[in-house]
């Protein structure tokens, strides 16, 4: 009587498991992949705030001319910002996802 029941249950749950797979492992797909993207942005925001640092430090030091600061100092904020744009296009996908 008991094995009438179990077999059953077990083979029900294997369907049930072999049905459910594809979607789960497609979400967790999709989150590696965002998880990824965000960390790459994050990593490249970090990168670009360091570079300006050094920046403003070289010209602190006389080491870079006003007008190479400038031109280096708007190009690097440029390059920040659109990062700083695709980190918030990122974060607000994955919120609504």
């Amino acid at each position: 009587m008991t094995f009438e029941f179990i077999l059953p249950t077990l083979l029900s749950l294997g369907a049930a498991w072999y049905l459910v797979k594809p979607h789960i492992a497609a979400e967790t797909e999709l989150f590696s992949q965002t998880t990824s993207r965000k960390n790459t942005l994050l990593e490249e925001k970090e990168r670009l705030v360091q570079i300006l640092r050094d920046l403003e430090l070289d010209h602190d030091t006389h080491k870079l001319s006003d007008d190479e600061f400038e031109i280096m100092n708007r190009q690097i904020r440029a390059e920040l910002a659109g990062t700083l744009e695709k980190l918030k296009n990122e974060s607000s996908k994955s919120r609504s996802s």
